[in-house]
């Protein structure tokens, strides 16, 4: 009894995802003659009710457990290399997620991604914690496409959601070790299995540390502690009780923490940038180099619990959602990027909490006419405590030294949503639904300058205000509150003949606005952004199963996207925000897997965007000076036209699985191509990453009557060099971030299940 009620409960954790096929990597094993070839089916509850994949008319894409370890993804910014529509990328330590390019450049506490990040279906706000190591996961789901409905804070370009293990009755320990060059060092494991009749409990660990591959070009260590390795570590955990038929609750709790260097490693890329000028290392720096005087890092704590209550009254089922969740960052940049002593950037504390309650109340599953509907509430204070600025050089005023900003936004959210489907023929059915959301923010914010030594007198390395002495008296900025609320409507049509299925679907999305608490001189706030899409898309199995093909083609108008510059005149590389006009993006996506024989699986995916700024004059941009420029120069342009950042125009996937027996152990070979066309980085269409293309590969064997396995394994097999980030700060220059370059290794595994 407990089992199958884990078992359903395991199914409703589920969000949502797309381009499965591509993913799903193993053919369908059971009952029927040897030579009968199936794919895999995959059951998602996109609707919030679990669902055949090839049924629901939604653009879905699951990633298996299983799949996520042969293909080394190990974070969610490694998702991008299996969902070619999604641009992942890194700025310190925030997560910039680009899905159909839709997404959010905000690296600051309080703007929220446009790609929404769940775990568990509990949402995760700060984008600092949406970049997490993958610890005992079930499978990853993402939802392409905007989310006004039944997922849709700020979900305005799609949804990223972590299912993680759940414990039932059986009893199950693994364990891996893993080496790997870089003296890459792995552990991990899991023990789980029923404690009581009713009570089933799993505990979850994981523990990664290797050294960085960047260098440093100037030996001399930096002021203050930078670590040579990178280091994540985390443990979890989960519980199911169940005291009743009628009742069953699922508790997590969860503790993780990451120490980087190279998400804070920016390397200067201009040889005239204001550090070089004044004597700093006069050369351009190469790949995989930097040459800072301080010390850079990002460092992230998060814990969280999440409780969630499943009640079968027979007519109707009620899910709450209750999550709590706590995430601490410590991050220090050289933002002059140079050996130079100009000035450093830090956040001794970017702190977040938040709580949210979603209850849904949801139909059972024989009911002709599928329905839900919920309430949702969040809440969250975020911001800074403080940001530090700190300039030897005089950059920040006659006087002053050091500049702390003391930043917080507080944020309140409401929503009621509902969706419907009725069947309006045998084949083809009718969904309809909607959202109200009201968001409500608060913004208070203070500084504190000190005077030129005052921060050498503290014990710290960053002066507070109870030491140093002040160089005038604190600046507190104006309170500032706003409240937007927002309607999203969704409206689909699905046919099915044979073995295809076709939909159509009208649907609209929004995102809160949000305070520039990184430079509460200039808070904002900027306005939400909004977006209407329209598409269509067919889901196909043919040849009795073994062949699935799946498209997708969509329509997107985007109005007041917001966007973050350089702000003009600074010579600190302070920003601002604004909202840009109108935008239109149009994209086909194409994903076909096929089971050629039992034991190999083909699978590909196809991503063509284009995307334009309809409306966007006077874009304050920063563009490269000339060599008797100091560093890059500001000026306004008429974006209109240019594309969008993080969009490029094609990406391909393709990939193989082959499985045989060798010796009487199973042997499994997975080979996986990215390819990615190139974009821009931002709206001016100066900064382009280049095309490039990637190849991970595995090879595993299964060792004979035992619970044993040896893989051997390398991302980024060709050592191919690009970019995780580029970032125009005038004055400085344009930093960006590295890429990781080849990593290889060797993994030791077993499962234990009794």
């Amino acid at each position: 009894m407990l089992n199958a009620r884990i078992v359903r409960l395991v199914s409703m954790t589920s969000v949502v995802a797309w381009a499965a096929p591509a993913l799903a990597q193993s053919v369908q094993a059971g009952a029927g003659p040897r030579d009968e070839v199936k794919l895999e089916e995959i059951v998602v509850t996109a609707q919030k009710r679990s669902e055949r994949l090839q049924n629901v008319p939604i653009a879905i894409s699951a990633i298996t457990g299983e799949s996520l370890e042969r293909r080394r993804i190990q974070t969610t910014q490694d998702l991008q290399f299996t969902v070619p529509s999604l641009v992942y990328n890194l700025q310190g330590g925030y997560a910039l997620a680009f899905l159909r390019g839709v997404g959010s450049e905000l690296a600051i506490p309080n703007a929220e991604s446009s790609v929404a990040t769940y775990v568990d279906g509990a949402y995760v706000s700060d984008s600092q914690g949406t970049v997490a190591s993958l610890l005992g996961v079930e499978r990853i789901e993402v939802l392409a496409g905007p989310q006004g409905t039944l997922w849709g804070r700020n979900a305005v370009g799609g949804a990223i959601n972590t299912i993680t293990l759940t414990p039932t009755q059986t009893t199950r320990i693994t364990g891996k070790a893993t080496y790997g060059n870089y003296d890459r060092r792995e552990v991990s494991g899991s023990v789980s299995g029923g404690l009581a009749d009713n009570l089933a409990i799993g505990i979850y660990f994981a523990h990664m540390r290797r050294d960085t591959f960047m260098k440093r070009q100037v030996p001399t260590f930096p002021t203050g502690v930078q670590p040579d390795r990178e280091m994540s570590k985390g443990f979890r955990v989960k519980a199911v009780y169940i005291p009743t038929d009628w009742l069953t609750l699922t508790g997590t709790y969860e503790q993780t923490r990451q120490r980087s260097f190279e998400n804070d490693a920016f390397r200067q890329t201009r040889p005239h940038g204001a550090g070089e000028v004044v004597g700093g290392v006069q050369d351009p720096i190469g790949k995989y180099i930097i040459s800072n005087d301080a010390a850079a890092f990002a460092n992230v704590d998060q814990e969280y619990a999440t409780l969630r209550e499943e009640i079968d009254l027979g007519w109707a089922r009620i899910l709450g959602i209750s999550n709590w969740r706590n995430m601490k960052a410590r991050t220090q940049i050289d933002i002059d990027g140079s050996s130079a002593p100009l000035i450093k950037v830090g956040t001794p504390a970017s702190l977040s909490e938040q709580w949210s309650q979603e209850l849904q109340l949801i139909s059972p599953d024989e009911s002709p006419v599928k329905w839900v509907v919920g309430l949702y509430y969040f809440d969250q204070d975020a911001g800074y405590d403080p940001v530090h600025q700190k300039s030897d050089a005089g950059l920040l005023g006659p006087g002053i030294e050091q500049v702390d900003n003391y930043a917080f936004v507080d944020t309140r959210s409401y929503a009621v949503f509902g969706q419907a489907t009725v069947p309006l023929t045998s084949r083809v059915n009718l969904t309809v639904g909607a959202r109200y959301s009201k968001d409500r923010k608060k913004f208070h914010a203070h500084d504190v300058y000190y005077a030129p030594g005052s921060a050498d007198n503290c014990d710290a390395e960053w002066a507070d205000p109870s030491c140093g002495i002040l160089a005038m008296p604190n600046l507190v900025h104006p309170n500032s509150r706003k409240t937007w609320d927002n309607f999203s409507p969704k409206i689909t049509v699905d046919y099915k003949i044979g073995g295809t299925l076709l939909y159509a679907t009208f649907s609209t999305a929004y995102k809160s606005g949000a305070y520039n608490i990184g430079t509460p001189g200039n808070p904002g706030p900027v306005d939400p952004e909004k977006l209407t899409a329209y598409e269509a898309g067919s889901k196909s199995d043919f040849l009795d199963g073994r062949l699935r093909i799946n498209t997708a083609g969509y329509f997107y108008k985007f109005k007041d996207l917001q966007v973050q510059t350089t702000a003009f005149g600074s010579a600190t590389g302070t920003t601002t925000l604004l909202n840009a006009a109108k935008a239109e993006m149009y994209g086909f996506e194409l994903n076909g897997e096929l089971a050629v024989t039992r034991e190999l699986v083909l699978n590909g995916g196809l991503s063509l965007e284009h995307t334009k700024y309809t409306r966007f004059p006077n874009f304050a941009a920063t563009v490269p000076g000339s060599t008797t420029d100091i560093g890059d120069v500001n000026v306004t342009i008429d974006a209109t036209g240019n594309r969008l950042p993080r969009a490029p125009r094609h990406v391909i996937t393709a990939g193989a699985v082959y499985q045989t027996q060798i010796a009487g152990g199973d042997f499994i070979a997975n080979v996986n191509l990215y390819r990615n066309g190139g974009y821009f980085w931002h709206p001016s269409n100066v900064e382009r990453q280049k095309a490039y293309t990637l190849v991970n590969a595995s090879v595993e064997y299964e060792i004979p009557r035992t619970p044993v396995s040896i893989s051997l394994w390398a991302n980024n097999l060709t050592n191919t060099h690009y970019v995780n980030t580029n970032l125009p700060l005038a004055f400085f220059g344009t930093l960006q971030i590295d890429a990781p370059p080849r990593m290889y290794g060797v993994t030791l595994k077993f499962d234990i299940s009794r």
